[in-house]
């Protein structure tokens, strides 16, 4: 990174702090106060930028403080799978709040702590769209499948099935800390009011913007625990056997002996056919034992997934992906052609910055940022002609734009 792009990065605004100290016998210190990833109304740092410093950390235990309404929804995924695949030992505070997309970025660590009075929100996905019909249902597609993924998340930390999870999320749940314990979205609450992560944090989040504006406001959130809470199985009917008269062929000490081994308690009643019954039984459950295979355990960190919410995530992951390439294409493409349209650069040099773009978008960015408008000559008519006089102008003013800046340019 060249030093004007570091003074770039460094003026823009963050949400989060990373504190590693030297010393490793303390945990790190992650803290996630604000809104998370791009900001639509100001520079910020995206989830890439965090991903990176977070592998830098080396550490046995990393401790993230999290207070926040959320966010960007796919950099919130990117946070949260960068917290689950970290080599330490991860816990997520919640100090205060953690909405949205910060909801699913603490459930993946290995144990979540609600603080005292602290707040949970989960909810669909939202997202803008300006076109057709078509442009509108693809949103509407691409929302759906992202608020099912973030459901399976909710269900591979809590337990229970994704499709209720998700009809949680649409419903807009607040969830108290006890709450969130009791739903499986947080292992335990702070024996003590979590300290605050940040000296000059304030409460100052404007949750005007969902439709309750905390637990206070909002209905008595679903708990998927309940249901297993209520459910008791049926009793075992009484014991109506009495016992047989008449001398006993076996003796009194090979009778206890077969009770003990077959984990018959003394005031059970039972006749010669309930304690052949009991032998029976027995050896059936030594058969089926002896003839199904250890489950391998599962290594430390493991999670076990369904097959189907697995086909689901990569599913959903593949068109993600294709979407994010695409989108990323059009965004570099329509950067340039606009730093064509002001002047910044050559019409002739459209594929050389393309493939820039391709590269390196950063760098590419911040190289395009120090061309000034109106310092290329602009081509007007048909591009790409080898020997078109304007066209080898703009070059022309592109290489003298470039050596101003010390490039070597070389093709």
């Amino acid at each position: 990174m060249s030093r004007r792009r570091a003074i770039r990065a460094n003026a823009r605004q963050r949400w989060y702090e990373i504190r590693n100290e030297a010393s490793g016998s303390e945990p790190a210190q992650v803290l996630i106060y604000g809104d998370i990833g791009d900001s639509w109304w100001g520079e910020s740092v995206s989830a890439s930028q965090f991903v990176r410093d977070l592998t830098e950390v080396d550490a046995d235990a990393i401790d993230f403080h999290i207070h926040s309404p959320g966010g960007d929804a796919f950099d919130g995924l990117a946070i949260a799978n960068a917290i689950r695949t970290h080599k330490a030992r991860t816990t997520a505070y919640v100090d205060g709040l953690a909405a949205s997309a910060a909801s699913y970025i603490a459930t993946a660590a290995d144990e979540v702590v609600m603080g005292v009075g602290a707040e949970l929100m989960i909810h669909d996905a939202w997202g803008m769209a300006i076109g057709n019909v078509e442009d509108m249902t693809a949103m509407a597609d691409l929302l759906g499948h992202l608020s099912d993924n973030i459901a399976s998340l909710y269900a591979i930390k809590a337990g229970g099935k994704p499709e209720d999870w998700r009809a949680a999320m649409r419903a807009e749940t607040w969830y108290s800390a006890d709450e969130a314990v009791e739903a499986g979205l947080a292992d335990r609450v702070a024996s003590l009011p979590a300290e605050p992560a940040k000296a000059a944090a304030k409460d100052d989040f404007d949750l005007a913007v969902f439709a309750h504006a905390g637990r206070r406001d909002a209905p008595t959130p679903w708990l998927p625990a309940k249901a297993a809470a209520t459910y008791r199985p049926p009793a075992e009917p009484a014991d109506t056997t009495t016992p047989t008269e008449g001398a006993d062929p076996m003796s009194d000490k090979l009778i206890q002996g077969l009770r003990a081994r077959l984990g018959v308690t003394a005031d059970a009643v039972l006749d010669d056919d309930g304690l052949l019954a009991a032998v029976d039984e027995a050896l059936n459950e030594r058969a089926q034992t002896s003839t199904q295979a250890p489950r391998a355990a599962l290594p430390e960190g493991a999670v076990l997934v369904d097959s189907e919410v697995l086909d689901s995530l990569k599913a959903s992951a593949a068109r993600f992906n294709a979407y994010e390439a695409q989108r990323l294409q059009d965004e570099q493409t329509r950067v340039v052609d606009e730093a064509i349209a002001v002047g910044r650069i050559g019409g002739g040099r459209r594929d050389h910055w393309l493939n820039k773009f391709r590269v390196d978008p950063e760098g590419a960015a911040a190289d395009l940022a120090l061309f000034d408008p109106g310092s290329a000559v602009p081509v007007d008519g048909p591009r790409g002609h080898a020997g078109s006089a304007q066209a080898l102008i703009a070059n022309t003013a592109d290489d003298q734009a470039m050596a101003a800046v010390g490039w070597d340019i070389k093709e």
